[in-house]
């Protein structure tokens, strides 16, 4: 039987202070912005340049109230419910950044940590980059409540290079579907009901609240990491969470 608990967003209404202090955290951080232009070569070099070492070593320093879910169920999930160390991942379909991270660092994380039981994905699909994130984030959620988040995921990711938005509507999603093995009617119904409109709304809620103003972020149990930094900032702040459990 599988845990039972409110969206996650519901206990910012009953705790704003700590609301303001997780916003000051992620803001006061100053990363850079995957959602900027990249109007030159250098400004684009810059974006994708890790943080400083002292920077990082500030942030995984930092602990925030646990966003985990655990829900047996949860259509954006990936890995075990009962996984000691649960990331959440705030991601948008369209950030250049995100799909950096899904196909440089994820596939590490999955082979080292997910199908060990180690680690488990909690994902909000955000939607910075208009109507194709918005799109994809419905296809995600309607992929989940037919177990096929993951697949779904993958094939949006799967290029490299982020997908023009004529390949994220409803309609080319629908085909993508049917293509996945999923009933694509069903795929097509779930993605323009209100019960997955209202998911994903509080998805992008919760990452408004939480001060969240760019993708990809992270929260690994505790501990903030924001942009598509290198694959070892995410394996060593995995590492001392494990190591802390086991103390």
């Amino acid at each position: 039987m599988g845990k039972t608990k409110l969206p996650p967003f519901h206990w910012i209404h009953v705790v704003p202070i700590v609301v303001a202090l997780i916003g000051g955290i992620f803001i006061g951080m100053n990363l850079p912005r995957a959602d900027a232009p990249a109007e030159a070569e250098s400004t684009q070099q810059a974006e994708q340049e890790p943080q400083a070492p002292e920077a990082r070593a500030a942030q995984e320093q930092t602990e925030l109230p646990d966003l985990a879910r655990k829900l047996e169920n949860d259509p954006t999930a990936i890995g075990d419910a009962d996984a000691p160390v649960v990331i959440a991942v705030y991601s948008d379909y369209m950030c250049r950044f995100c799909v950096k991270w899904a196909n440089e660092t994820l596939p590490v994380l999955e082979r080292e940590y997910i199908d060990q039981g180690k680690v488990r994905l909690e994902y909000r699909d955000l939607n910075f980059f208009g109507e194709g994130s918005q799109q994809a984030a419905l296809g995600a959620y309607a992929a989940g409540l037919q177990g096929k988040f993951k697949e779904f995921s993958d094939y949006v990711f799967e290029p490299g290079t982020v997908r023009p938005a004529n390949e994220l509507t409803a309609e080319a999603l629908v085909e993508v579907a049917g293509d996945l093995g999923m009933d694509a009617e069903q795929f097509e119904k779930d993605m323009a009901s209100e019960k997955v409109a209202k998911a994903v709304a509080e998805q992008q809620e919760e990452a408004t609240m939480l001060g969240i103003t760019s993708t990809p972020a992270f929260v690994v149990n505790k501990r903030p990491i924001l942009g598509a930094q290198p694959t070892e900032v995410f394996t060593k702040t995995i590492e001392a969470e494990l190591e802390s459990l086991n103390e």
